[in-house]
């Protein structure tokens, strides 16, 4: 989904009423396998020299865990589209836009980290990727603060 585009309806994810439960409950591990992965990052940046074996391997689970969340997101927007008030879908479209702003930003950091260069500027690097962490758990919490309450909403009946 691009900044700013509304979700796209698909009939099939806004079909069963019981999706939001399980909807709630993906996104709430999701976020929890993303977390995890991230909480990598900072051991990782705590050492002296560079391992291009945990960068390499670090970098793969944040980026696993984030296209699985980034996947669910499209499937949970599509499905809130049409069970939400105008203003509600408003929010939901500032989170979807604050995520895929975030997919550029995370293009970019890695783009920009090639392995060989973060091993020449580690020190620049262990700055960068702690700034970067920081702005993806930021981005999460917006989305808990906003999705959950709406998926809750939607799993009670309400």
């Amino acid at each position: 989904m691009r900044p700013g585009e509304a979700c796209s309806r698909n009939e099939e994810a806004s079909a069963d009423p019981a999706n939001g439960a399980k909807f709630l409950a993906d996104l709430r591990q999701a976020h929890s396998e993303q977390i995890e992965a991230l909480k990598a990052l900072p051991l990782y940046a705590q050492a002296t020299t560079p391992n291009l074996i945990q960068y390499n391997t670090t970098r793969f689970r944040v980026r696993r865990a984030n296209l699985a969340r980034r996947a669910l997101m499209q499937r949970i927007c599509e499905y809130l589209n049409s069970r939400v008030s105008p203003s509600e879908r408003i929010a939901l479209q500032e989170v979807m836009r604050r995520d895929a702003e975030m997919l550029q930003d995370s293009s970019k950091h890695v783009a920009h980290w090639k392995s060989e260069r973060f091993a020449e500027e580690w020190e620049d690097y262990r700055v960068a990727a702690q700034q970067f962490r920081f702005r993806i758990l930021k981005v999460l919490e917006d989305q808990r603060r906003t999705l959950y309450p709406m998926l809750e909403r939607i799993e009670g009946g309400g």
